[in-house]
This record gives structure tokens, sequence and C-alpha cells, in this order.
């Protein structure tokens, strides 16, 4: 079909767009697989068997940057094929390695205290296994996004979901509580695997020249990787300490739903700009760079605010619904962080050029204010003795961070903030007054009229970014 040819060829929506749209239709179609899949597992599973998991997953994308030691991200950096293979193989021998000394601490821990008090249930032994497959993941998916195997790393994602889906429901018939991390780890490994591995196992340079050559990657990156970690994606141990197991799980519930969207299509469109905004910098044409990451803003802003604004608006009632009234507690969380995983939405994608222009300790500066404004925020709730309070500052505090990190970026490329926002004020706008709607609703207390406003309200924001959307494809008046 012509359409298709046009979308191969790049003429419909351009190189980038083209490439995106290969791991955009992969993440969706991933995230059906995953959404339908949560359906099931919301009532296999209970509360604190999700707490359970999400320190699990905690652990192990914590661990994870340690175990590669930031080393993946030089590998679409590298000037010749032979470094970026060296690395590939670098980071997967490190975090082989990694691995299997958690597996042996942790083990020995067990010997000898009975379980790790690690907030896990006595599922210790999955730390290390979800670890292994998370850290090789992101080692190989870089690889792939290197040599623009974006078709083949949508199809990959697909393939890992629903693996790690059907995993996890059997053992969740089966009344395996662990299921959910066994799952998880599945799906990591599948993902890699299928993404493939072709070429790494060729001689080249040596580990000891690469590990020098790109000695700032682990110096530099690995702490302010470290600290987004803990304060975004595996705050669960803290929130597993401080508001319990059973809290821990409605939060991770909320949290994964609404991150894993976010995280798939916004790394498809780190995958898609790391490279190429790499490329550009190495040509010194300034001038294309701030065009990219002026578009790739824009569209995701245009993107978040429909998307979001769905949980924003109607988050308690949608989670009650589809998934049991038990979660209907997740429903307000997922609402109080809807803003802020928004904002993250926009700015993780963009952070890959902060790391192209080896701004590496601005970043660490960053990152350092970001953990502690929000592990602060999340505090206020133990002070207030309100959990939903400290979430709700959390999620202020990184609305803050995120808006402040995507000026900042945007000022390194040329970018004009303010004609950006200019261009996107009536987008803001139109979502604010929604927002307003629904508080309004919510306080008189009518269910019916809540549900009305938001339909309304997220139609109008859909309505309008899809229309902005469609401008920004290639041959369309601006």
């Amino acid at each position: 079909m012509r359409i298709i040819r046009r979308l191969r060829d790049g003429s419909l929506l351009g190189a980038s767009g083209r490439d995106i749209a290969y791991l955009s239709s992969g993440a969706l179609v991933s995230q059906i697989v995953l959404a339908a899949g949560q359906i099931v597992t919301a009532r296999l599973y209970g509360p604190d068997d999700f707490g359970h998991f999400a320190v699990i997953l905690a652990w192990a994308n914590i661990l994870a940057v340690l175990a590669t030691l930031r080393y993946e991200m030089a590998i679409p950096l590298a000037e010749s094929e032979d470094d970026a293979r060296a690395l590939t193989r670098l980071c997967l021998t490190t975090t082989t390695l990694a691995s299997l000394t958690v597996f042996v601490v942790l083990g020995g821990l067990a010997l000898v205290r009975g379980v790790p008090g690690l907030w896990v249930g006595g599922a210790w032994w999955a730390i290390p296994f979800v670890l292994w497959g998370t850290a090789c993941f992101s080692a190989i998916r870089m690889a792939a996004s290197r040599d623009g195997r974006f078709a083949r790393q949508g199809r990959a994602g697909v393939v890992s979901s629903v693996g790690q889906v059907l995993t996890q429901v059997v053992l969740g018939i089966a009344g395996w509580a662990p299921g959910l991390s066994v799952g998880q780890g599945i799906g990591r490994v599948l993902n890699a695997a299928w993404m493939g591995t072709g070429g790494l196992l060729r001689r080249g340079t040596s580990f000891r020249v690469v590990a020098s050559r790109w000695r700032r990657m682990p110096m530099l990156n690995t702490f302010p990787a470290l600290l987004n970690v803990v304060s975004v994606g595996a705050v669960a141990p803290l929130v597993a300490r401080w508001y319990g197991v059973a809290f821990a799980g409605q939060f991770g519930f909320a949290t994964r739903l609404l991150a894993a969207p976010a995280v798939l299509l916004g790394q498809a469109v780190s995958q898609v700009l790391f490279p190429r905004l790499a490329r550009l910098d190495r040509e010194s044409d300034g001038a294309r760079t701030g065009v990219e990451l002026r578009r790739a803003t824009e569209a995701l802003v245009l993107v978040a605010l429909p998307v979001f604004s769905i949980v924003w608006l109607l988050g308690p009632e949608l989670f009650a619904l589809v998934f049991g009234v038990r979660w209907r507690e997740a429903g307000v969380l997922a609402a109080v962080m809807a803003p802020w995983l928004a904002a993250n939405f926009v700015s993780s994608p963009l952070s890959t050029y902060a790391t192209v222009r080896d701004q590496l300790g601005r970043i660490l500066l960053i990152s350092l204010a970001e953990a502690g404004s929000r592990l602060v925020g999340l505090y206020v709730g133990v002070l207030t003795a309100s959990a939903v309070t400290g979430v709700a500052w959390y999620s202020v505090a990184g609305v803050v961070i995120c808006a402040a990190f995507t000026s900042w970026v945007l000022g390194l490329a040329g970018v004009s903030r303010q004609r950006l926002l200019r261009d996107l004020l009536g987008p803001f706008v139109v979502t604010l007054l929604a927002a307003a709607a629904s508080v309004v609703a919510r306080l008189l207390g009518a269910g019916p009229v809540v549900v009305a406003v938001g339909v309304l309200g997220v139609f109008a924001v859909s309505v309008l970014c899809g229309r902005r959307v469609l401008r920004l494809l290639p041959g369309r008046a601006r």
C-alpha cells in the first residue's frame, strides 16, 4: 500500500517520525497486552502481593544501574562499531557478575537470618533474576538503537509483554505470589533475546580499552541515574517502610499502570533521538539539532496532555470500574501523580541531549535536587499522618523539577522557550480548565456529574491536541 511505502521511506512522517512510529506502534500493542494482563492480575493478586512486587522491582532497578555502570549510555556515542560491540559485551559481563554476586549475598543472608529484611515477602531470589533481565535489556536496547533496528525493537516489546502477562496469569491462577516478579524477569529476558545479539560475540576492542575511554560515564552518570531511579521509579521500599506494604501495593499498582506507557513511549522517542542527536552533534549541525528537539518536545506535550488527563480527571472511577473496588485508592493516587508523570513523560526523552552535550556535572546537580525534593515531599505524609498528602507533595516536586530540566535542555539546543510555551498555551489552558471543572464537580459530590465532566474534559483536550499533532507532520502548515 502507498501509505506503508511512504512510512518506510520516511516521506510520510520524516525519518525520526518513521522510527518513532515503529517503536510507538510496538509500545501501543505492548501496553494493550499489559493493560489487559493487569485487569486479570488485579483479581489474582492482592495489594500485599503488588507491594512485594513493587519493592522487588525497585531493588532490581536500583541495582541494574550499578550493574552496567551506565556504560550502555556510551554505546550510541561510540565512534566505531568495534567499540560499540565491546561496550555492549562489557555491560552484559558486568551485569552477569553483579547478578551472581547479589544472589550469593542475599542467599547467604537468607541462610543466616531466614529472610532478608527487604519487604519482599521472602522472594529475595527474584531480585537478582529481575536485575539481570533488566540490565541486559537496557544494554541490548541501546545497541539495537545504534544499529537502527527500530522495527525489530517494536516486535520484541510485543513478544516480551505477551510472555510476561502469560507467566503472571498462569502463576497467579496457581496461587504463587512471586509470579508477578517472575513474569517481569521473563519479559525482560525475552525482549533482549528477541532484539538479537548478532555481532556481539565477534572479537574487537578490548574491555579495558573501552572502559578507560568511556570512564566518565560511570564516574559522572551513574550517581545521577541512581538518584533518578530511587526518586522516580524505585521509591517503593521507602513507601513500604513509611506507609506499609499494602499502601506500597496501591502506590506501585498506580505508578506501574501510569508509568509503563510513559516509559515505553518515552523510550521509543529517546531511543530514536539519542543516536540521531549524537550524530548531529558529531557533525556540528546545531540548527538541525534545535529543530529536532523542539519538534519532539511539542509532540511529547501534545501526547501527554490527553493521555494523562484521562487519569487526572477520572482516575478513581476508572480504577474501581476496571480493576475492582479494592483498587479505588490506587486510582486516587494515580490522579494525584498524573501531572508529574505527564511532565516526566516530556522531560525524560530530552535528557539524552544533555548527555550528548557532555553536561554530566549539571545532570548530577539536578538529580540531587530532584531526589532531595521528591523524597522530602513524600516524607511530608509521615509528618502529617496522611499518605496521600505525601504523594501529592512528591508529585508537585516532580512537576517543578521536570519543568525546570526541560527548560534547561531546550536552552542548550538554542530553542526559544517563550515561543514554544506560547504555541502550547491553548492546550495547557484547556487542560487546566478541565481539571478545575472536575474539582468543582467532586466538591459537589455528584458521581454522575464527575464522570460527565471528566469525559467532556478529556474529549476537549484530545481534540485540540490531536489537531495540533497533525500540524507537526512533514508538509503540514504550521
